[in-house]
């Protein structure tokens, strides 16, 4: 499962996009994208980015509503992100208010891993160098969509240079840190918040 998310692009980042995918290594199965209910003030310079405004977000689903569709959404699934530091699983994270209960896969560590790559490659860069098609980047799905075929890629690349056949390979050369415990806390701050807001109709 290949996730993304759209924030606010300010600290605390809020999610006002999601996007996911279920795939296998041979075909698309499900997608999975909305807009998210944030009253947050959108950064200028990350609206320019993903052309979401608050107008856009007028009738959008809550947070809380969004973040449990998706729970059931990926339940079972090995989540797949382009982050090194796990921002999209960790913003998720906080806002359930607990970790996500899979095992994660990063495309950014396993393309340092098959290239000896020292600085993150960005999503754009990665497609273009894979020959992936990425039809509308920074928008959560579209995103998605091109981390899921970077990561089958990706995928071929490691089992023919580094014999990568199991899901323990993958995550020996791609999994992010764990979720650390001021992580946690935060996790459950927002969570207490959301609920709030979602009580509160905002």
């Amino acid at each position: 499962m290949a996730l993304d998310c759209e924030t606010t692009g300010q600290s605390p980042h809020q999610l006002v996009e999601l996007g996911a995918v279920a795939f296998t290594l041979e075909r698309h199965l499900l997608s999975f994208e909305t807009l998210v209910h944030s009253s947050d003030r959108i950064n200028p310079y990350a609206r320019r980015i993903h052309g979401i405004n608050a107008e856009a977000l007028r009738g959008a689903p809550h947070v809380a509503r969004v973040v449990e569709r998706f729970r059931r959404f990926v339940q079972g699934s090995v989540l797949v992100e382009h982050s090194a530091d796990a921002f999209d699983t960790r913003l998720i994270a906080r806002t359930v208010g607990a970790a996500l209960d899979a095992d994660n896969v990063d495309t950014t560590r396993l393309a340092a891993r098959l290239w000896g790559l020292h600085d993150t490659i960005g999503l754009e860069r990665l497609c273009e160098k894979l020959g992936v098609v990425h039809r509308r980047p920074h928008h959560a799905l579209a995103d998605a969509e091109a981390t899921a075929a970077c990561f089958v890629a990706l995928l071929g690349l490691g089992r023919e240079r580094f014999g990568w056949q199991t899901l323990a390979d993958l995550l020996a050369d791609g999994q992010p840190p764990a979720l650390r415990l001021s992580d946690q806390v935060l996790a459950r701050e927002h969570s207490s918040e959301a609920a709030r807001r979602e009580r509160d109709g905002r």
